[in-house]
């Protein structure tokens, strides 16, 4: 008979994708999580995980125990914390976003949802790879896209157009550029370690037309990026609309050369109603 503690314990861990992170979920050590998802293993006869260096990974097999497990345990947890008196989940929403403008941009939205509501809790969790949202914790996601679209709703809130920008210190060290050309002499800064840049990512401007310029400086924090920026180490690619240009004296690059528009979506579970808080979180964003 398979243990309902095991089932938990695996959920977690392919929730959290590594044994470090589950275990300041479960209060257990990493030994010990490993060692009930072996014994579930040899119980199951089947292999769950691909162990690595970096994490978790779940098997084909492991993927439709995770699809079983996922509203089980849930409820189970649910009903054991109300049945024991509490449910300090209960005001708790959370969010899965990007670690670069949408996350800041939905910081910004969301004030107005939290002092409505002053017992409202955001877990926020970032990500700069491409998310598969029904394997995330997440109740809500504000994403340019997500590996599942099938699973999920998808609202359209909000149009980016992005463009280079420069700081006062970057322009008296290196000046302005005055062509696409001319970029080849200017430092670039960038988000992605490994990705070349392309339409659809906020690396979109490394590439113009066939030339892929090199990045000077890698980022992949937006709060960091902007620091660099106002320190003059590089060409910033951002929203045009962003308030914060205006507080560091940035000015516009190329602006009828080298643009894009970004879709940003709110996305949430495809058999979930838009109602209660997330449908304020909605008017929310959209207004």
């Amino acid at each position: 008979m398979v243990d309902l503690e095991k089932i938990r314990i695996f959920y977690h861990v392919g929730i959290e994708g590594s044994l470090l992170a589950a275990k300041k979920v479960l209060n257990l050590s990493s030994p010990a999580i490993s060692k009930h998802i072996t014994d579930l293993e040899n119980t199951m006869k089947v292999k769950l995980f691909i162990r690595k260096k970096k994490g978790m990974i779940l098997t084909d097999d492991g993927h439709r125990l995770f699809a079983v497990a996922k509203g089980a345990v849930s409820e189970l947890e649910k009903i054991t914390q109300q049945m024991q008196g509490f449910d300090e989940e209960s005001d708790v929403l959370r969010i899965i976003t990007t670690p670069g403008i949408i996350g800041y941009w939905v910081l910004q939205k969301l004030k107005s949802v939290l002092d409505k509501h002053p017992s409202l809790k955001l877990k926020i969790y970032t990500q700069d790879e491409e998310v598969n949202f029904s394997e995330s914790k997440a109740d809500v996601g504000f994403l340019i896209k997500v590996s599942d679209p099938e699973h999920v709703t998808m609202r359209k809130i909000f149009k980016f157009k992005l463009n280079y920008f420069a700081s006062p210190a970057y322009i008296k060290r290196k000046g302005v550029p005055t062509s696409i050309d001319d970029l080849k002499n200017h430092d670039i800064l960038s988000f992605y370690h490994t990705q070349h840049g392309s339409v659809g990512n906020v690396d979109w401007h490394l590439k113009i037309g066939e030339t892929l310029h090199v990045p000077r400086i890698t980022i992949d924090s937006a709060l960091v990026q902007l620091a660099a920026a106002i320190q003059g180490y590089g060409l910033f690619a951002c929203p045009k609309d962003f308030n914060i240009l205006n507080l560091f004296n940035f000015i516009p690059v190329l602006e009828n050369e080298i643009t894009i528009e970004l879709d940003a979506f709110m996305i949430y579970p495809a058999n979930k109603l838009l109602d209660g808080i997330l449908q304020e979180v909605y008017q929310s964003v959209i207004t």
